[in-house]
């Protein structure tokens, strides 16, 4: 049999298209050639094919973790591929546990979380996987060109690789915030502001790969009109390039806003980079002063009463720093000095009523540590107009940054409150919050969370079985009460049926967490729903899928049309079924039947139990 020659073979397998989905088809095509035959594994083991493939699927590693590994296998991208493939087989193990059974919860959320970025990138991939048509908004929700099927357990696998993975980010966004305790390595202004999307579960090198295009893009219009960038050049004008820089952020989509309500997303860089580009001052200035670091010039925030602005150094003795406000909404009129109208530089107003020796002690650079309090306030302003996702991520993002520097802007009390704490956020704050705190602060933080994973435990723990063979109603059932106008549906029962919780269409996690959470059984009747009600459950409150992973809505495939009556309900997830293992039979059987009802298997097992 003619074989091919070596360096032709190698040179075919360079050719295999490097991915980074579920699937990993290139990695596997290159791994399965290793077992071939010993031509192919030579060809296939030589390191350089392996490295466009890795550097493709993992954009983040835990850094001494991954120079070690390095290390050990003598930079050999092969292995190297291998030990990360590991780490994600163990990872999806894990995920695999939490998702079937919940039992040692906590010990495998530790587990993960303390891998920190190694499990990032098999965690964003799962958060991504295709789900079930009734919760999908686009193609890729449905697995999109890569032709995946929806895996196993689908929403709740989304749910706990996202919440796994937005945990590690915050542990690595609070990281940084710490370093405002060490002055020596306070982080930047640009990385402080980078960083608050991590609540979000969006890296800070996400955000900078962002403001990276943006710089790229400013400096060609600055190419392409002849301005010179280069300091060295003696027509290098520092005035023209802020007020271009000012230009381009406006031709971009950047504004202040200026919105009777204002918006929490407005106010976090993942959101006013890309969707929310009608934002506040202190975000234009993070886009400023980002854009002017890539073409070398230093820019610092100024805490300015009302609008945030910009300190641009000149570092020459003879001319005076540049005051620019990037929220002017005319860029020739983004250089605050006496080539502009006074009534367009808000220095010269404030002017008009407070000493001119006032106002210039505050035109200053200011520490990057105390913009990330004038943030906070104005996320806190934010609270009353956000959805329930965004108010969560904000509330605990802003309940940190008072736990780490004592700030007493908000009643600390109310936040957590705001926040109800989930177990994976007790594991994060007790890890990377409580050992830099003050022993009072620490201790109430240990306490609260020693209270949420005590619940959390009991709640895995304890089993609900039903008495009697006419139980009224179950989880996932959609109902109306006498005042609403749009479906509820259960989500818990506790006692003899005498309490019911619910999530609503349009309270959302309000009603899960809220005044209303429990309803009388009398004033309850069956109701009837769309996938419009589905969709707006799964994208509005945060633990839905921690308790449902479908819908159960039949319809007649020959005319189109809803029939047992409209009869539907949400199917169950592995949690749910573990706390209450009869309602899934009681669901099905009132769909199919329109009548509650127990079988006499489920009644002995319920009575039995008891």
């Amino acid at each position: 049999m003619v074989q091919l020659p070596l360096d032709v073979l190698i040179n075919i397998l360079s050719h295999v298209p490097p991915g980074r989905d579920r699937r990993d088809i290139g990695g596997l095509t290159l791994q399965n050639c290793l077992g071939v035959s010993y031509l192919f594994r030579e060809a296939a083991s030589l390191s350089l094919l392996w490295k466009p493939h890795y550097q493709m699927r993992y954009r983040y590693s835990d850094a001494y973790r991954e120079q070690a590994r390095s290390e050990a296998v003598e930079g050999n991208w092969r292995l190297m591929y291998a030990q990360r493939r590991e780490i994600d087989r163990a990872a999806l193990k894990s995920l695999d546990g939490i998702i079937a059974t919940g039992v040692g919860l906590q010990v495998a959320l530790t587990s993960l979380v303390g891998q920190s970025l190694d499990v990032w990138d098999v965690l964003e991939l799962e958060s991504t996987c295709p789900i079930p048509a009734e919760f999908s908004q686009t193609s890729a929700d449905l697995g999109g060109d890569t032709g995946e099927d929806v895996p196993e357990h689908a929403i709740c696998r989304r749910y706990w690789a996202r919440n796994i993975r937005d945990t590690i980010a915050r542990g690595y966004g609070v990281g940084i915030w710490r370093r405002f305790k060490l002055d020596s390595e306070a982080p930047s202004f640009e990385l402080m502001m980078s960083s608050m999307s991590t609540f979000f579960g969006i890296s800070d090198k996400e955000i900078s790969n962002i403001l990276d295009d943006l710089g790229a893009r400013c400096r060609q219009e600055l190419v392409e009109k002849n301005i010179v960038i280069d300091k060295t050049q003696v027509d290098y004008d520092l005035r023209t390039i802020c007020v271009e820089i000012c230009a381009f952020i406006c031709r971009e989509g950047f504004s202040a806003s200026f919105q009777v309500k204002p918006d929490i997303l407005d106010k976090f860089p993942h959101a006013y980079l890309t969707t929310h580009k009608d934002t506040i001052p202190i975000s234009l200035v993070h886009v400023f002063v980002a854009i002017a670091a890539r073409l070398g010039i230093q820019a610092f925030p100024i805490n300015f009463p009302g609008t945030v602005l910009c300190h641009v150094s000149t570092h020459e003795l003879d001319n005076p720093p540049l005051i620019v406000n990037p929220s002017s909404r005319n860029p020739d009129y983004a250089v605050l000095d006496d080539k502009i109208p006074p009534d367009e530089s808000p220095v010269h107003r404030m002017s008009r009523y407070h000493p001119q020796q006032l106002v210039q002690r505050l035109l200053i650079p200011c520490p990057a540590a105390v913009m990330l309090l004038r943030f906070c306030r104005n996320v806190s302003a934010s609270f009353s107009y956000g959805s329930d996702v965004q108010k969560y991520a904000s509330a605990l993002l802003i309940s940190v940054i008072m736990l780490l520097y004592e700030s007493d802007f908000i009643n600390f009390a109310e936040l957590l409150r705001l926040v109800k704490l989930r177990p994976l956020d007790c594991i994060f704050l007790l890890d990377e919050v409580e050992p830099y705190l003050a022993e009072d602060r620490a201790g109430r933080l240990r306490e609260t969370c020693a209270a949420v994973l005590v619940e959390q435990r009991a709640e895995v723990q304890e089993q609900k079985w039903r008495k009697g063979k006419n139980p009224g109603f179950f989880v996932g059932m959609p109902f109306y009460t006498h005042a609403s106008s749009s479906p509820d549906f259960i989500w818990k029962w506790r006692g003899q049926l005498q309490s019911i919780g619910y999530c609503s269409v349009t309270e959302g996690l309000g009603a899960i967490h809220g005044a209303r959470a429990y309803q009388d059984e009398d004033e309850m009747f069956p109701a009837t729903f769309t996938l419009k009600d589905i969709r707006y459950l799964y994208n509005n409150v945060v633990d839905f899928p921690l308790w449902f992973e479908g819908v159960d809505l039949p319809k007649d495939p020959s005319k189109g049309v809803e029939h047992r009556d409209g009869r539907g309900r949400l199917l169950l997830s592995p949690h749910a079924k573990q706390q209450y293992p009869s309602d899934s039979d009681v669901g099905a059987h009132w769909v199919e039947h329109g009548v509650f009802g127990l079988g006499e298997a489920e009644s002995k097992s319920g009575s039995a139990s008891q």
